[in-house]
């Protein structure tokens, strides 16, 4: 594919200040008191009636203490920017920083995702992002399938209120959790899949594109180039 400006500017190293870009948005970072949280009135037998809007939802995610990755941290993360967004990205869960940082990505991938998005002229601002699980592990470990199970209900009717056209999900835990299959990224990304039970605003069935991390593109810059084909892909169908 040609490499014209665009292309060359999100795969090159790119100016520092967008990194600072992305912050987090205080008012959707619950914050958990000193004792130990309390479970929301919603249990896990009625996860399946999580409605509302994002407040609403919040709400009822409440001060989780639902799984093991509660302990350990004072809060949890539940999205931040655009709700009424048109592309929805997906990250595997927050980081396990200090509260001070982003509690999505490191600077280093910060400044990238908001390159990526600069590539196919959107801004972190025109964007909504929420992760499969909503708070970190100390050890940076990846989440269980038993942690996914308790968060990715509050996810989806996440995605659901937002009513985006595009969801995106970043790396292969992501993309694993949000299609409910064990192929790999490699499998999974450069092509259309569908989201299981949710709908675009048109009522079609909602298009979901899994590409790499920005974390993992940092270290494996040989596949820029393939997440810039899945980029273009989204551009194309946003319009």
């Amino acid at each position: 594919m040609p490499l014209g400006p665009e292309i060359r500017a999100f795969m090159e190293r790119g100016s520092r200040h967008a990194a600072s870009r992305l912050q987090p948005r205080s008012a959707l970072l619950k914050e958990i008191p000193g004792q130990k949280p309390q479970k929301s009135p919603l249990n896990g037998a009625d996860l399946t009636r999580i409605a509302g809007n994002l407040t609403d939802i919040q709400g009822q995610l409440g001060e989780c203490s639902r799984c093991p990755l509660h302990k350990g941290h004072s809060r949890l993360f539940f999205g931040q920017g655009n709700p009424k967004a048109d592309l929805f990205i997906v990250t595997p869960s927050p980081t396990a920083a200090d509260e001070s940082s982003d509690p999505l990505f490191s600077a280093a991938a910060g400044e990238l995702i908001s390159r990526m998005l600069e590539a196919i002229k959107l801004s972190l601002d025109e964007v909504y992002f929420s992760t499969i699980v909503k708070c970190p592990a100390a050890d940076n470990r990846p989440p269980t399938a038993a942690e996914i199970k308790q968060c990715l209900p509050f996810l989806l009717a996440q995605i659901k209120e937002v009513r985006p056209k595009v969801v995106c999900a970043l790396g292969s835990l992501a993309a694993q959790a949000l299609l409910r299959t064990r192929q790999p990224l490699v499998r999974l990304r450069g092509r259309w899949r569908q989201l299981p039970g949710l709908v675009t605003p048109a009522g079609d069935a909602l298009p979901l594109m899994a590409t790499f991390h920005p974390a993992y593109l940092i270290e494996n810059k040989e596949m820029k180039k393939a997440a810039w084909h899945d980029l273009l892909m989204i551009q194309q169908r946003l319009g």
